[in-house]
Protein backbone atom coordinates (compact mmCIF):
# COMPACT_ATOMS: atom_id res chain seq x y z
CA UNK A 1 0.00 0.00 0.00
CA UNK A 2 1.04 3.64 -0.18
CA UNK A 3 3.03 5.36 2.59
CA UNK A 4 -0.15 6.97 3.87
CA UNK A 5 -1.97 4.82 6.39
CA UNK A 6 -5.42 3.88 5.15
CA UNK A 7 -7.96 1.27 6.13
CA UNK A 8 -9.06 -0.45 2.95
CA UNK A 9 -12.55 -1.91 2.62
CA UNK A 10 -12.19 -3.17 -0.94
CA UNK A 11 -11.08 -2.51 -4.51
CA UNK A 12 -13.05 -1.50 -7.62
CA UNK A 13 -11.93 -1.48 -11.23
CA UNK A 14 -11.88 1.80 -13.13
CA UNK A 15 -14.88 0.53 -15.15
CA UNK A 16 -16.86 -0.25 -11.98
CA UNK A 17 -16.30 3.30 -10.75
CA UNK A 18 -17.34 4.71 -14.16
CA UNK A 19 -20.58 2.73 -13.90
CA UNK A 20 -21.31 4.28 -10.48
CA UNK A 21 -21.38 7.74 -12.00
CA UNK A 22 -24.68 7.16 -13.77
CA UNK A 23 -26.29 5.06 -11.04
CA UNK A 24 -25.17 6.51 -7.73
CA UNK A 25 -25.67 9.75 -5.84
CA UNK A 26 -22.92 11.41 -3.79
CA UNK A 27 -22.99 8.48 -1.36
CA UNK A 28 -22.91 4.76 -1.99
CA UNK A 29 -22.71 1.58 0.02
CA UNK A 30 -19.66 -0.33 -1.17
CA UNK A 31 -18.24 -3.36 0.61
CA UNK A 32 -20.72 -2.72 3.41
CA UNK A 33 -19.36 0.78 4.02
CA UNK A 34 -20.97 4.17 3.44
CA UNK A 35 -18.70 5.81 0.91
CA UNK A 36 -18.59 9.53 0.10
CA UNK A 37 -18.17 9.99 -3.64
CA UNK A 38 -18.02 13.58 -4.91
CA UNK A 39 -18.40 12.92 -8.63
CA UNK A 40 -18.46 16.65 -9.37
CA UNK A 41 -15.27 17.50 -7.45
CA UNK A 42 -12.26 18.75 -9.40
CA UNK A 43 -10.24 15.83 -7.96
CA UNK A 44 -12.65 13.16 -9.12
CA UNK A 45 -13.29 14.76 -12.51
CA UNK A 46 -9.53 14.99 -13.09
CA UNK A 47 -8.99 11.32 -12.24
CA UNK A 48 -11.87 10.33 -14.52
CA UNK A 49 -10.57 12.46 -17.38
CA UNK A 50 -7.17 10.77 -17.28
CA UNK A 51 -5.84 7.88 -15.25
CA UNK A 52 -2.26 8.52 -16.43
CA UNK A 53 0.38 10.55 -14.55
CA UNK A 54 1.03 13.63 -16.66
CA UNK A 55 4.70 13.56 -15.66
CA UNK A 56 5.92 9.94 -15.82
CA UNK A 57 3.09 8.15 -17.63
CA UNK A 58 2.28 5.74 -14.78
CA UNK A 59 -1.30 4.52 -15.25
CA UNK A 60 -3.91 4.17 -12.52
CA UNK A 61 -5.29 0.62 -12.44
CA UNK A 62 -7.98 0.55 -9.77
CA UNK A 63 -9.87 2.51 -7.14
CA UNK A 64 -9.72 1.57 -3.48
CA UNK A 65 -12.53 2.18 -1.00
CA UNK A 66 -10.68 3.40 2.07
CA UNK A 67 -10.43 5.86 4.89
CA UNK A 68 -7.58 7.41 6.85
CA UNK A 69 -6.46 5.11 9.64
CA UNK A 70 -6.00 7.99 12.06
CA UNK A 71 -8.87 10.06 13.35
CA UNK A 72 -12.34 9.15 14.46
CA UNK A 73 -15.30 9.57 12.16
CA UNK A 74 -13.27 9.49 8.95
CA UNK A 75 -15.46 8.81 5.92
CA UNK A 76 -14.66 6.13 3.38
CA UNK A 77 -13.78 7.53 -0.04
CA UNK A 78 -12.29 6.42 -3.35
CA UNK A 79 -8.56 6.65 -4.06
CA UNK A 80 -7.02 5.66 -7.38
CA UNK A 81 -3.85 3.58 -7.44
CA UNK A 82 -1.28 2.56 -10.00
CA UNK A 83 0.96 -0.47 -9.55
CA UNK A 84 4.67 -0.36 -10.39
CA UNK A 85 6.66 -3.37 -11.61
CA UNK A 86 7.62 -4.62 -8.13
CA UNK A 87 3.93 -4.67 -7.11
CA UNK A 88 4.06 -1.50 -5.01
CA UNK A 89 0.89 0.58 -5.14
CA UNK A 90 1.27 4.28 -5.89
CA UNK A 91 -1.51 6.71 -5.03
CA UNK A 92 -2.69 8.85 -7.96
CA UNK A 93 -3.50 12.46 -7.15
CA UNK A 94 -5.11 15.52 -8.65
CA UNK A 95 -2.39 18.14 -9.08
CA UNK A 96 -2.73 21.84 -9.85
CA UNK A 97 -0.81 22.49 -13.08
CA UNK A 98 -0.05 25.99 -11.81
CA UNK A 99 0.10 25.74 -8.02
CA UNK A 100 -2.48 27.72 -6.09
CA UNK A 101 0.41 29.28 -4.16
CA UNK A 102 1.70 30.62 -7.48
CA UNK A 103 -1.69 32.00 -8.56
CA UNK A 104 -3.24 28.87 -10.12
CA UNK A 105 -6.98 28.30 -9.88
CA UNK A 106 -8.80 25.36 -8.32
CA UNK A 107 -10.53 24.41 -11.58
CA UNK A 108 -10.58 21.44 -13.93
CA UNK A 109 -8.67 23.50 -16.53
CA UNK A 110 -5.77 23.80 -14.06
CA UNK A 111 -5.81 20.18 -12.88
CA UNK A 112 -3.92 17.11 -14.02
CA UNK A 113 -3.55 13.54 -12.83
CA UNK A 114 -0.19 12.85 -11.21
CA UNK A 115 1.26 9.99 -9.18
CA UNK A 116 2.38 10.89 -5.66
CA UNK A 117 6.05 10.36 -6.52
CA UNK A 118 5.95 12.98 -9.30
CA UNK A 119 3.68 15.27 -7.27
CA UNK A 120 6.20 15.37 -4.41
CA UNK A 121 9.04 16.17 -6.84
CA UNK A 122 6.95 18.94 -8.41
CA UNK A 123 6.17 20.38 -4.97
CA UNK A 124 9.89 20.64 -4.17
CA UNK A 125 10.53 22.41 -7.49
CA UNK A 126 7.63 24.83 -6.85
CA UNK A 127 8.98 25.65 -3.39
CA UNK A 128 12.39 26.39 -4.89
CA UNK A 129 10.77 28.59 -7.57
CA UNK A 130 8.88 30.55 -4.90
CA UNK A 131 12.08 30.97 -2.91
CA UNK A 132 13.91 32.16 -6.03
CA UNK A 133 11.16 34.72 -6.75
CA UNK A 134 11.43 36.04 -3.17
CA UNK A 135 15.23 36.22 -3.40
CA UNK A 136 15.02 38.14 -6.70
CA UNK A 137 12.57 40.59 -5.12
CA UNK A 138 14.94 41.05 -2.18
CA UNK A 139 17.92 41.61 -4.52
CA UNK A 140 15.86 44.19 -6.42
CA UNK A 141 15.07 46.03 -3.17
CA UNK A 142 18.73 46.02 -2.17
CA UNK A 143 19.79 47.28 -5.61
CA UNK A 144 17.26 50.14 -5.33
CA UNK A 145 18.68 51.11 -1.94
CA UNK A 146 22.19 50.93 -3.35
CA UNK A 147 21.28 53.40 -6.12
CA UNK A 148 19.85 55.80 -3.51
CA UNK A 149 22.96 55.46 -1.32
CA UNK A 150 25.29 56.02 -4.28
CA UNK A 151 23.36 59.18 -5.17
CA UNK A 152 23.64 60.38 -1.57
CA UNK A 153 27.37 59.63 -1.56
CA UNK A 154 27.85 61.51 -4.88
CA UNK A 155 25.95 64.45 -3.42
CA UNK A 156 28.10 64.53 -0.32
CA UNK A 157 31.40 64.18 -2.18
CA UNK A 158 30.46 66.88 -4.72
CA UNK A 159 29.75 69.30 -1.86
CA UNK A 160 33.19 68.66 -0.37
CA UNK A 161 35.02 69.68 -3.57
Amino acid sequence: MSKRAYIRAGVLSIEEVFSLITTTSEKAVLFGKNVKISFTSVRFQTLLRSQVCSSCGLEGKFFSVEKHAKGEGQAYHLNMYAVITDGTEVLMTCDHTVARSLGGSDTLDNATTMCTKCNVKKSVVECLKKELILLKERVSQIESRLVVREAQLDSITSCNR
